[in-house]
């Protein structure tokens, strides 16, 4: 936008850069325009706003602090290097004109002509009376008077002191705090790298676990305590579970080996007990065979040849 306001000025053909300087001045005005039309004479048109209330003397109208006039505003002197300026402005309600002067001196405005100022009463404290009347009270003769007094004053005298100490010692260690602030500020700099370089070397730790777990998806939480002891009781119990188990195993494996004994002292070979082959089978047969002839060849020689028989009758 800047651009285009240095940019879309016309320049008619008869300007003259020497001559003329700038376009107002080709024109006869200036930036201020209307606001600018007596500056010839020094005069430039403002907005004035009043500085307190006043009575206009023409008509007898209020007007209040505050109220905002379109006014002429001149210099009409100097206070040492201070610039004194003049206002001059219509009335609302009537023809007549107030003229209102600057009063660097007094830090004021005095009025000229045109109105008069409203003065508003107030109480004024002791302390004021005493600055106006340049008259002051001696305050040590009436305490010396007074003990009452003095006690008092005493007694609000420690309380001030104790507040303004506690006030200066707080003070004194917030300065020595930073007293050294090159210091402070590489202190406060190697912490905040210590801590970042822990929170940098606990993400990889938690990158990697999770890495190899499978489970790069999932964010891992802080580590608590109290996860540290239901970690170690649930290793705790696991341990006694496997404990168990191998004893009861190994129990069962103790009484089986211990019957295995027993049968082995009663003879009992397993290693021994096969199935009889075909010519064992064979060679068994036999032999009740032949066992067998010899037990009918003894019967045949106990039974007697020749049958004896009594021919004698009774």
């Amino acid at each position: 936008m800047g651009e285009r306001k240095g940019q879309n000025k016309y320049y008619p053909p008869d300007f003259d850069y020497k001559k003329h300087k700038t376009l107002n001045s080709y024109h006869g005005t200036t930036a201020l325009r209307d606001r600018g039309k007596k500056m010839s004479q020094g005069i430039i048109i403002i907005r004035f706003e009043m500085p307190y209330n006043i009575w206009c003397t023409g008509c007898d109208s209020h007007v209040g602090m505050g109220v905002r006039f379109n006014a002429e505003k001149r210099k009409v002197g100097n206070y040492y290097s201070t610039p004194i300026y003049e206002f001059d402005m219509k009335c609302m309600y009537c023809d007549g004109h107030y003229v209102i002067r600057t009063d660097p001196k007094n830090f004021d405005y005095e009025i000229i002509s045109g109105a008069r100022r409203q003065h508003l009463r107030r109480k004024i404290c002791k302390d004021e009376i005493e600055e106006e009347t340049g008259d002051t009270i001696d305050k040590t003769d009436d305490l010396s008077n007074d003990k009452m007094k003095k006690l008092n004053h005493l007694q609000d005298d420690l309380i001030k002191s104790k507040k303004i100490t506690k006030d200066v010692v707080t003070l004194e260690q917030y300065n020595e705090r930073m007293k050294d602030d090159y210091g402070a500020n590489s202190l406060a700099r190697d912490l905040l790298r210590k801590q970042k370089n822990d929170i940098r070397k606990i993400i990889q730790n938690e990158e990697g676990f999770k890495h190899s777990l499978g489970l790069s998806h999932i964010t891992l939480l802080p580590e608590k305590e109290i996860d540290t002891v239901k970690a170690n009781s649930l290793v705790k119990t696991q341990c006694l579970a496997n404990a168990l188990a191998t004893t009861s195993a190994f129990s069962k494996n103790e009484s089986l080996i211990n019957k295995l004994k027993r049968k082995s002292n009663d003879n009992y070979d397993f290693s021994l007990k096969k199935k009889p082959s075909e010519s064992t089978k064979f060679i068994q047969l036999k032999k009740k065979e032949v066992k067998k002839e010899k037990d009918d060849n003894t019967n045949s020689k106990n039974i007697p040849l020749v049958e004896y028989s009594s021919d004698c009758e009774s």
